[in-house]
């Protein structure tokens, strides 16, 4: 037996002492509230390719039971229309990655990497690319890199070398990311 999700029925429903506890719409199917130790959850879920998917819509309180089952409709005709909205936001945010915050998260990854090492990545940085620092990711173009190589190469060519192979390592960590 299901019920409607209102503001009365959720602000009813207890936290669980541990773990969580969902409770589906019974109007919509789909919607429901994932309840955990600390906080209530609106959700839509639903299947694709034989994959259950679960999108977090928002806290309760922030929104209103209504407005999460308005949104849930929404993000229910993306999943029929498979979309997969958690991979939909994960593109999206990838592309907002720039230069600098791709840096930072390779260093975070390489926590093994010499002092000396993370020193001469960090100059390489600074030195080969500081006016790229807040270029994003999905604005580089082979020419560009290219003539990046030309420009270090004509005062020194190892110099050159050494940062594109740094350039084209941080490049690859951040599309496998």
């Amino acid at each position: 037996m299901g019920f409607r999700l209102t503001k009365r029925v959720v602000d009813s429903i207890p936290f669980p002492a541990s773990g969580q506890a969902f409770y589906r719409d019974a109007e919509l199917k789909g919607f429901g509230l994932r309840v955990g130790a600390k906080s209530k959850v609106y959700i839509a879920e639903s299947k694709l390719n034989n994959r259950t998917v679960r999108v977090t819509i928002g806290k309760h309180g922030v929104f209103t039971a209504e407005q999460a089952r308005n949104q849930a409709r929404i993000v229910l005709g993306q999943i029929a229309k498979d979309i997969n909205p958690n991979e939909a936001s994960r593109e999206e945010r990838s592309r907002r990655v720039t230069l600098e915050e791709a840096f930072e998260d390779f260093l975070q990854a390489r926590k093994n990497l010499s002092p000396l090492t993370v020193r001469d990545y960090r100059r390489c940085i600074d030195k080969q690319f500081g006016d790229w620092r807040r270029k994003l990711l999905t604005e580089f173009t082979k020419d560009m890199i290219e003539r990046r190589h030309q420009l270090v190469g004509a005062h020194s060519p190892s110099q050159a070398n050494r940062s594109m192979c740094f350039l084209r390592s941080l490049l690859n960590f951040a599309m496998g990311r």
